[in-house]
Formats: structure tokens, C-alpha cells, sequence
């Protein structure tokens, strides 16, 4: 690799850093700590990286993964849409837009299913909320 695609992919990688340490300066907004950011900081240079060097299957792997700590991960198939989705002369590329739109689906949908799933898991039964109100 010439040296000067190297220097690029450096400025890129510190652009790209920036914006996510930018970013996450809006997570530290409450009194509590978000356990879930520091996964999500990771998962999301993954994917980041998957989708830039063109990555498909590397792309959606990650994703899906990444929904399991946070429905932000459909933000790959977003960004998937505006790097491959169209030519430069604005042409629509039909199977690019299509796994674009699958990975923000399956991410969404996986995501809600989770969070439902794990929302009926951790409720008390019907029996133990009516003792809790009884008292």
C-alpha cells in the first residue's frame, strides 16, 4: 500500500474517532453510568469498519450481534445505504439499497423482540404483584 493511502486511512480513522468521542459527550448527560456504551463504542467501530472496506456478510454479522446490546446497530444498514446504495450520478443500485434495508429490519426487529422477550421475562407474576400492592 502506497504511503499515501496509508496517511489517508489514518486522517479517516481520527476523523471517524472524533465524531464518535463527539458523540457519546451527549451519553454522560445523566447523573448514572450506561454500561451498554462501552459495547455499543466497540461494536459500532466494527461495523464501521465492515461497511467502509465493503464487508457485506462481515457487516451484518456484526450488526445482528451488535443488536444484542442496542437497537443503534441498525445504523449500519443506514450507512451501508448512503455508501453503496447510489452511484455517483445518483443511480439507484437495487441489490445494495435491498441489504441495506435487511440489515436495518433484521436489526430493528431483532431488537424488539429482545427487549420484548426480556420485558415479560423480568416482570414479577400476577400473584407476587398483588401481594407487593396488598402491603
Amino acid at each position: 500500500m502506497p504511503l499515501r493511502g496509508l496517511v489517508h486511512e489514518h486522517v479517516v480513522a481520527a476523523v471517524g474517532l472524533g465524531l464518535l468521542a463527539y458523540e457519546l459527550v451527549f451519553t454522560f448527560a445523566q447523573g448514572w453510568e450506561h454500561p451498554t456504551d462501552f459495547p455499543d463504542v466497540a461494536l459500532t467501530g466494527l461495523w464501521l469498519w465492515a461497511a467502509m472496506a465493503g464487508r457485506r456478510w462481515g457487516l451484518l454479522a456484526v450488526a445482528l450481534g451488535a443488536a444484542f446490546n442496542r437497537e443503534s446497530a441498525a445504523f449500519a444498514g443506514v450507512l451501508w445505504l448512503v455508501l453503496y446504495g447510489f452511484t455517483v450520478r445518483w443511480t439507484a443500485r437495487l441489490s445494495e439499497l435491498a441489504f441495506g434495508i435487511l440489515i436495518v429490519t433484521l436489526v430493528v426487529a431483532g431488537s424488539l423482540l429482545i427487549m420484548t422477550n426480556l420485558n415479560q421475562n423480568m416482570m414479577l407474576p400476577a400473584e407476587l404483584m398483588d401481594l407487593h400492592m396488598q402491603h
